[in-house]
């Protein structure tokens, strides 16, 4: 259950948004049974190779598997109108992360005009290099922050989006970062 109605309706634009930067990748690859599952606070995702683990004042609200090939997990924080949702795929798409970046701004400007990039950079992670694009956006009269992202892996392409109110998205994001961190691939 949502403990912030307020935000409610937010949690599926940024879901939205999501799936639209992810869109611009070509089609899925054949799909392989996926193994995932939930193990106290930590996901793990068997056909990616994937584990994230979450902190404990975080709750997984939804984990999706569409037709073997994409995958969507969404959660939120207690207490807090702040929300993560990852979504994964086995996709052939550009592997080079300036591309998907400049990508990504063009996509969420579209979706939001006046939107307002706060940062757009790489770094590594685990010898993984993550994209990282954060954004300010006005949403229904609301100042929204969204961090989106991107991890490449084998031919995975990996989407992993964070968003709370401007005014608590300094806190928030300390979360987020350990999550970020915590993401491994076996």
């Amino acid at each position: 259950m949502f403990t912030n109605n307020r935000l409610k309706p937010y949690y599926r634009i940024i879901i939205c948004i999501s799936i639209l930067t992810f869109s611009f990748c070509t089609s899925p690859t054949s799909p392989s049974t996926p193994i995932n599952y939930i193990q106290g606070n930590t996901y793990f995702c068997g056909d990616l190779k994937m584990q994230l683990t979450l902190p404990t004042n975080w709750l997984i609200t939804k984990d999706t598997v569409d037709n073997g090939s994409s995958y969507l997990l969404v959660g939120h924080k207690i207490s807090s109108g702040a929300n993560f949702n990852l979504l994964a795929g086995l996709y052939n798409a550009t592997s080079n992360m300036n591309v998907m970046l400049d990508s990504a701004k063009i996509e969420i400007g579209s979706q939001f005009p006046g939107a307002i990039t706060v940062t757009s950079q790489t770094v590594t992670i685990h010898n993984h290099i993550f994209g990282e694009y954060v954004v300010n956006v006005t949403m229904n009269g609301n100042a929204l922050t969204m961090k989106q992202v991107y991890i490449f892996n084998n031919s995975n392409l990996i989407v992993f989006t964070f968003g709370d109110l401007n005014s608590n998205y300094p806190n928030s994001v300390l979360d987020f970062n350990t999550m970020e961190n915590s993401i491994q691939f076996n």
